[in-house]
């Protein structure tokens, strides 16, 4: 360390010996780091050239495989948002469990503002506002609807 206040590096050092020692390559670039290099750095991890970390590569850039097995990702990823499609229906589900999501974020706030714990559950989280008077009756009303009907939404993913 240059000086007592960095301590962007203070762990990494005993971390690449203990790495080391079990026969693992690596430090260097990338993420891979530690067990199994990555990146720019070197190859190792526990089985000499591939290991769990996945393959090492060469000194600029390129890395291998990756993964347990060294499969790595596929090639045929979606290249761009604009080519990803979805269904109607898909969509329809997805603005449900949103517009609940936005639910349960308003009541968080009510609830935080009034300093209050806010409960993970919708429901509850629904039922504490109205037991504390924070929010309309109509409000309410509403938010359970969107509430069932993001329960609905999840449901109906999970049948297929």
């Amino acid at each position: 360390m240059s000086k007592p206040s960095d301590y962007s590096n203070q762990f990494d050092d005993g971390c690449r010996e203990r790495t080391a020692a079990r026969g693992g390559g690596g430090g260097g670039g990338g993420r891979g780091g530690g067990r199994g290099g990555g990146g720019g750095g070197g190859g190792g991890g526990r089985s000499g050239g591939g290991g769990r970390g996945g393959g090492g590569g060469g000194g600029s850039g390129g890395g291998g495989a990756g993964g347990r097995d060294g499969g790595g990702t596929p090639s045929s990823t979606i290249s761009s948002a604009a080519t990803a499609r979805t269904t109607a229906s898909i969509d329809r589900r997805v603005s449900a469990v949103k517009k609940a999501l936005k639910g349960h974020d308003m009541c968080r706030r009510f609830l935080s503002k009034a300093g209050l714990a806010v409960p993970g559950n919708l429901y509850a989280a629904i039922e504490l506002c109205a037991a504390k008077g924070l929010l309309h009756p109509l409000i309410i009303k509403e938010l359970h609807e969107r509430r069932e009907a993001a329960n609905a939404a999840k449901h109906a993913w999970s049948l297929r």
